[in-house]
Protein backbone atom coordinates (compact mmCIF):
# COMPACT_ATOMS: atom_id res chain seq x y z
CA UNK A 1 0.00 0.00 0.00
CA UNK A 2 2.77 2.20 0.64
CA UNK A 3 4.11 1.87 -2.47
CA UNK A 4 1.09 2.94 -4.25
CA UNK A 5 0.75 5.62 -2.32
CA UNK A 6 3.97 6.75 -3.18
CA UNK A 7 3.06 5.84 -6.71
CA UNK A 8 0.54 8.66 -6.67
CA UNK A 9 2.70 11.58 -5.49
CA UNK A 10 5.45 10.25 -8.12
CA UNK A 11 2.82 10.55 -10.73
CA UNK A 12 1.23 14.12 -9.59
CA UNK A 13 4.44 15.29 -9.70
CA UNK A 14 5.41 14.14 -12.92
CA UNK A 15 1.97 15.11 -14.40
CA UNK A 16 0.36 18.30 -12.75
CA UNK A 17 -2.10 18.50 -15.56
CA UNK A 18 -4.63 17.93 -13.39
CA UNK A 19 -3.59 20.08 -10.73
CA UNK A 20 -2.72 23.16 -12.76
CA UNK A 21 -6.29 22.65 -14.16
CA UNK A 22 -7.26 23.00 -10.53
CA UNK A 23 -5.60 26.15 -9.82
CA UNK A 24 -6.17 27.53 -12.92
CA UNK A 25 -10.40 27.00 -11.76
CA UNK A 26 -9.79 28.45 -8.84
CA UNK A 27 -8.35 31.35 -10.08
CA UNK A 28 -10.62 31.75 -12.90
CA UNK A 29 -13.76 32.01 -10.19
CA UNK A 30 -11.79 34.31 -7.83
CA UNK A 31 -11.35 36.98 -10.99
CA UNK A 32 -15.09 36.56 -11.93
CA UNK A 33 -15.79 37.77 -8.18
CA UNK A 34 -13.67 40.35 -8.96
CA UNK A 35 -15.28 41.46 -11.73
CA UNK A 36 -18.73 41.15 -9.76
CA UNK A 37 -17.57 43.34 -7.01
CA UNK A 38 -17.03 45.96 -9.84
CA UNK A 39 -19.73 45.22 -11.42
CA UNK A 40 -21.58 46.39 -8.24
CA UNK A 41 -20.56 49.44 -8.28
CA UNK A 42 -18.47 48.31 -4.88
CA UNK A 43 -15.95 50.96 -3.73
CA UNK A 44 -12.27 50.49 -4.74
CA UNK A 45 -11.06 49.23 -1.11
CA UNK A 46 -6.99 49.54 -1.32
CA UNK A 47 -6.59 46.66 1.04
CA UNK A 48 -8.94 44.47 -0.84
CA UNK A 49 -7.61 45.28 -4.20
CA UNK A 50 -3.70 44.72 -2.43
CA UNK A 51 -5.24 41.37 -1.80
CA UNK A 52 -6.96 40.65 -4.87
CA UNK A 53 -3.49 41.70 -6.30
CA UNK A 54 -1.19 39.39 -4.29
CA UNK A 55 -3.57 36.76 -5.06
CA UNK A 56 -3.25 37.06 -8.68
CA UNK A 57 0.64 37.58 -8.68
CA UNK A 58 0.81 34.29 -6.50
CA UNK A 59 -1.44 32.18 -9.45
CA UNK A 60 1.30 33.66 -12.26
CA UNK A 61 4.14 32.17 -10.35
CA UNK A 62 2.83 29.47 -9.74
CA UNK A 63 1.44 29.15 -13.48
CA UNK A 64 5.36 29.95 -14.71
CA UNK A 65 6.45 26.87 -12.18
CA UNK A 66 3.87 24.53 -14.15
CA UNK A 67 4.99 26.31 -17.53
CA UNK A 68 8.80 25.03 -16.66
CA UNK A 69 7.33 21.90 -15.44
CA UNK A 70 5.78 21.03 -18.37
CA UNK A 71 8.33 21.98 -21.05
CA UNK A 72 11.13 20.16 -19.33
CA UNK A 73 10.16 17.18 -16.82
CA UNK A 74 6.36 16.14 -17.73
CA UNK A 75 6.70 13.18 -20.29
CA UNK A 76 3.75 13.72 -22.57
CA UNK A 77 3.43 14.08 -26.62
CA UNK A 78 5.14 17.34 -27.75
CA UNK A 79 1.41 18.31 -29.08
CA UNK A 80 -0.09 18.80 -25.72
CA UNK A 81 3.01 20.61 -24.35
CA UNK A 82 2.63 22.93 -27.37
CA UNK A 83 -0.69 23.18 -26.45
CA UNK A 84 -1.28 23.61 -22.83
CA UNK A 85 2.28 25.17 -22.30
CA UNK A 86 0.88 28.33 -24.08
CA UNK A 87 -1.85 28.35 -22.29
CA UNK A 88 0.11 28.09 -19.46
CA UNK A 89 2.26 31.34 -21.01
CA UNK A 90 -0.74 33.17 -21.11
CA UNK A 91 -2.27 32.43 -18.28
CA UNK A 92 0.26 33.44 -16.08
CA UNK A 93 1.01 36.98 -17.65
CA UNK A 94 -2.54 37.33 -17.71
CA UNK A 95 -2.09 36.93 -14.09
CA UNK A 96 0.92 38.77 -13.37
CA UNK A 97 -0.07 41.97 -15.31
CA UNK A 98 -3.51 42.20 -13.41
CA UNK A 99 -1.88 41.60 -9.99
CA UNK A 100 0.80 44.47 -10.60
CA UNK A 101 -1.90 46.59 -11.99
CA UNK A 102 -4.39 45.98 -8.24
CA UNK A 103 -1.13 46.32 -6.19
CA UNK A 104 -0.27 49.45 -7.94
CA UNK A 105 -3.87 50.73 -7.90
CA UNK A 106 -3.25 51.73 -11.83
CA UNK A 107 -5.35 50.56 -15.05
CA UNK A 108 -4.04 51.17 -18.22
CA UNK A 109 -5.12 50.90 -21.53
CA UNK A 110 -2.11 49.14 -22.97
CA UNK A 111 -3.02 46.26 -20.64
CA UNK A 112 -6.87 46.12 -21.45
CA UNK A 113 -5.69 45.51 -25.26
CA UNK A 114 -2.77 43.09 -24.41
CA UNK A 115 -5.59 40.88 -22.68
CA UNK A 116 -7.33 41.13 -25.92
CA UNK A 117 -4.57 39.85 -27.83
CA UNK A 118 -4.11 36.85 -24.89
CA UNK A 119 -7.46 36.17 -26.03
CA UNK A 120 -6.72 35.60 -29.95
CA UNK A 121 -3.85 33.12 -28.66
CA UNK A 122 -6.16 31.36 -26.63
CA UNK A 123 -9.11 31.12 -29.52
CA UNK A 124 -6.60 30.00 -31.80
CA UNK A 125 -5.27 27.70 -29.45
CA UNK A 126 -8.86 26.18 -29.02
CA UNK A 127 -9.10 26.30 -33.34
CA UNK A 128 -5.92 24.09 -33.03
CA UNK A 129 -7.13 21.50 -30.65
CA UNK A 130 -10.53 21.30 -32.63
CA UNK A 131 -8.48 21.15 -36.13
CA UNK A 132 -6.15 18.22 -34.95
CA UNK A 133 -8.73 16.92 -32.47
CA UNK A 134 -6.66 16.82 -29.81
CA UNK A 135 -7.09 15.60 -26.36
CA UNK A 136 -9.33 12.59 -24.66
CA UNK A 137 -11.95 15.25 -24.54
CA UNK A 138 -11.43 17.90 -27.09
CA UNK A 139 -14.68 19.66 -26.57
CA UNK A 140 -13.88 20.05 -22.95
CA UNK A 141 -10.28 21.08 -23.93
CA UNK A 142 -12.00 23.92 -26.62
CA UNK A 143 -14.33 25.10 -24.09
CA UNK A 144 -11.43 25.72 -21.66
CA UNK A 145 -9.05 27.78 -24.25
CA UNK A 146 -12.27 29.14 -25.98
CA UNK A 147 -14.31 30.79 -22.80
CA UNK A 148 -11.34 32.65 -21.18
CA UNK A 149 -10.39 33.62 -24.86
CA UNK A 150 -13.54 35.16 -25.81
CA UNK A 151 -13.98 36.85 -21.98
CA UNK A 152 -10.12 38.59 -22.83
CA UNK A 153 -10.60 39.31 -26.15
CA UNK A 154 -13.41 41.27 -25.20
CA UNK A 155 -11.67 42.72 -21.81
CA UNK A 156 -10.93 46.27 -23.48
CA UNK A 157 -15.05 47.19 -23.41
CA UNK A 158 -15.48 46.48 -19.78
CA UNK A 159 -16.35 49.76 -19.24
CA UNK A 160 -19.38 49.02 -20.76
CA UNK A 161 -22.12 47.15 -18.44
CA UNK A 162 -23.42 44.60 -20.76
CA UNK A 163 -19.74 43.71 -21.42
CA UNK A 164 -18.27 43.15 -18.26
CA UNK A 165 -21.54 40.94 -17.00
CA UNK A 166 -20.45 38.90 -20.48
CA UNK A 167 -16.86 38.54 -19.52
CA UNK A 168 -17.27 38.15 -15.54
CA UNK A 169 -20.00 34.95 -16.76
CA UNK A 170 -17.91 34.27 -18.72
CA UNK A 171 -14.72 33.57 -16.22
CA UNK A 172 -17.38 31.75 -14.01
CA UNK A 173 -18.16 29.56 -16.56
CA UNK A 174 -14.40 28.63 -17.66
CA UNK A 175 -13.43 28.58 -13.61
CA UNK A 176 -16.45 26.20 -12.97
CA UNK A 177 -15.37 23.98 -15.88
CA UNK A 178 -11.60 24.25 -15.10
CA UNK A 179 -12.47 23.56 -11.52
CA UNK A 180 -14.22 20.38 -12.17
CA UNK A 181 -12.11 19.19 -14.84
CA UNK A 182 -8.97 18.78 -12.62
CA UNK A 183 -10.85 17.12 -9.89
CA UNK A 184 -12.14 14.39 -12.78
CA UNK A 185 -8.71 14.65 -14.24
CA UNK A 186 -7.17 13.92 -10.39
CA UNK A 187 -9.73 11.74 -9.31
CA UNK A 188 -8.55 9.58 -13.05
CA UNK A 189 -5.00 9.58 -11.94
CA UNK A 190 -5.16 8.19 -8.48
CA UNK A 191 -7.90 5.40 -9.47
CA UNK A 192 -5.31 4.73 -12.34
CA UNK A 193 -2.38 4.24 -10.11
CA UNK A 194 -4.62 2.23 -6.79
CA UNK A 195 -5.89 -0.16 -9.99
CA UNK A 196 -4.14 -3.93 -9.91
CA UNK A 197 -1.40 -4.53 -12.18
CA UNK A 198 -1.70 -6.78 -14.21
Amino acid sequence: MKNRIREVFIMAAHNPLALGLILVGIFGLLFAWYLYGVLKNKKQDKKENKAFGIAFCVASFVGFIFLIQLYFFVPIPVQYIEIYGVGYAMFSIAMLILGIQLLKGVETTSARYLASVIGIVLLWLAYVVSKYNLSKSPIATMFLLGLPGVAAFLFPGIKNKKILIIVMLLFFVFGALALYSGLNALDGHVASALAPQT
